[in-house]
């Protein structure tokens, strides 16, 4: 049978014209879809592009934990990648001979191979090296994330590298009849100042200068016919000194005193003098620099004459020229014992603290009002009575006191107690031999404390010797060293020497009616 033939008008069918067919589908739909897109204009949504725009946290508690001849090790509590949150990708630490600012950022040193940031609240630590000898460097870190977010500068802690050598030495200077030596600072264009008070018939006030081998390089006495005893040296924003003390003593039962305030510049030359009589017979014990300017002054008075049994303390705020804003009384009820206060410190808050020879503490706001006072003595336990002679803070609203001890009725020891800012005892502990140890004054060092006094290591008691002590953070003995000649050798006030040593100051006797001021510099051990 023969196949059928097409019929008339039906195109044969071929595979090759389905294929062309598709072929102008695709074209017509490829020049269709941009058209059909470009007439939906703002009605297309771009999918959402996620961007990181939270930076890091700044670091807020980097401290030089050690240094050495050439290196600095740094020590900081890790941030997050977002702020506190998620751990960040790197860090960019920096040091420079001048304070880091977001100005000079860029022109301190950067460091090589810092480590991978932790954990957020982790210990992150990094050595610095490659450092000078005896220099102070500042350092200074950012904190970056994936994103190249960098935080803000942290805090920017400076510290001196460990010198390839120490400067030590001891001095007398002025040997004269009698001689008061209470204080020492680290002087405004190097080397150290020393005030006291100095007496041939009258005692004058006096402050030197001596250079960073010992050798003094000049001397001023202040004053008039009456005596002039100086108590407290500090430096003052314009590079020079302050000295407090009371004068017109002439004797102390007939006579009265008045708060003598002298001003000088670098060279100890006068740039004013004043005296102030709050009471008939008023004392300064402590100066320090006031809260927004001028000088806040611990002190206290008497109705009468020196040893008038009605005293009280008071604190007195001081321009910058010396004149009174305002002056507080501390105790209204004329106890005697208000009169031995002994330390003002500005607290954190814009408030001050002061502490009394019978280890009472009061509290006050930025104008003088007593916010809270506490009598802390009963709380220590190691001794039948105990007093404070000097405090100083140890930052975080802590501080720490020095003083002494009757721990038995054949001995006298040191103290410490420390406390916090609302004057809870911390700690105490007592240190000394077994005859008569003194705390004078105390700094704090990166590794604990260091206070000098006295010590009668002989039985007779017109001799003593200086008494330096170092504890660690915690008041446990790490060292002790002990000065002196022939007589009596006290130690009043300690400083920390740009080398990380010490500068001692006290006075010396060489016998009876004679003496000299004591000054000692030793390297960090206490060493000569």
């Amino acid at each position: 049978m023969k196949p059928k033939e097409n019929q008339p008008g039906t195109p044969p069918f071929r595979w090759g014209n389905i294929k062309q067919f598709a072929h102008v589908i695709l074209l017509a739909l490829c020049l269709f879809i941009p058209l059909l897109l470009l007439s939906c204009g703002d009605d297309i949504v771009d999918p959402p592009i996620i961007t990181d725009s939270t930076p890091p946290a700044p670091i807020t508690d980097l401290v030089v934990a050690d240094t050495s001849t050439t290196t600095a090790t740094l020590v900081w509590t890790t941030v997050g990648d977002d702020s506190t949150t998620g751990q960040a990708a790197a860090y960019d630490i920096r040091y420079s001979l001048s304070e880091i600012t977001d100005s000079n950022w860029t022109a301190a040193t950067q460091c090589t191979g810092e480590p991978s940031p932790k954990e957020p609240g982790e210990i992150d630590t990094f050595t610095v090296t490659g450092l000078e000898p005896a220099t102070v460097y500042y350092f200074a870190v950012k904190t970056l994330d994936e994103a190249n977010n960098s935080s803000t500068i942290s805090n920017v802690p400076s510290q001196m590298t460990t010198p390839s050598h120490y400067i030590t030495w001891e001095g007398t200077y002025g040997d004269c009849d009698d001689v008061f030596c209470n204080s020492v600072v680290i002087g405004s264009d190097g080397g150290y100042v020393v005030s006291g008070s100095i007496s041939e018939s009258w005692s004058d006030a006096c402050i030197f200068k001596v250079d960073e081998y010992g050798n003094e390089m000049w001397r001023k006495t202040y004053g008039g016919s009456l005596g002039e005893y100086m108590r407290h040296l500090i430096n003052t924003p314009d590079g020079g000194y302050l000295l407090a003390g009371e004068g017109g003593l002439t004797d102390p039962i007939d006579d009265t005193l008045s708060i003598y305030l002298i001003k000088t510049d670098a060279y100890g030359d006068l740039g004013w003098e004043t005296r102030y009589e709050i009471l008939p017979t008023t004392s300064v014990d402590e100066i320090n620099l006031a809260h927004g300017g001028g000088y806040i002054v611990a002190g206290g008075g008497c109705n009468e004459h020196y040893y008038d049994p009605h005293c009280y303390a008071f604190i007195m705020k001081l321009t910058d020229l010396g004149d009174i804003e305002w002056m507080k009384p501390l105790d209204d009820t004329l106890d005697a014992y208000g009169y031995n206060t002994r330390s003002i410190l500005p607290t954190p808050d814009g408030g001050y603290l002061l502490l009394d020879l019978e280890l009472r503490l009061v509290k006050t706001d930025g104008l003088g009002n007593i916010v809270w006072e506490k009598d802390i003595s009963d709380k220590i336990t190691i001794g039948t009575w105990c007093w404070g002679w000097e405090m100083e803070s140890c930052g975080n609203d802590e501080y720490i006191i020095v003083g002494g001890i009757i721990p038995n009725d054949s001995e006298r020891d040191a103290l410490l107690v420390k406390i916090d800012g609302e004057g809870n005892i911390l700690w105490f502990k007592n240190y000394g031999g077994d005859f008569y140890e003194l705390g004078y004054d105390i700094v704090m060092v990166a590794d604990g404390f260091v206070f000098t006094g006295r010590t009668q290591i002989r039985s007779e008691s017109r001799y003593s010797d200086v008494y330096l002590v170092k504890t660690d953070l915690d008041g446990n003995l790490l060292w002790e060293n002990i000065y002196g000649w022939e007589w009596y050798d006290d130690a009043w006030c300690i400083q920390v020497a740009p080398d990380g040593g010490f500068i001692v100051s006290g006075a010396q006797g060489l016998g009876p009616g004679s003496g000299q001021f004591y000054v000692i510099k030793t390297d960090p051990r206490g060493e000569l």
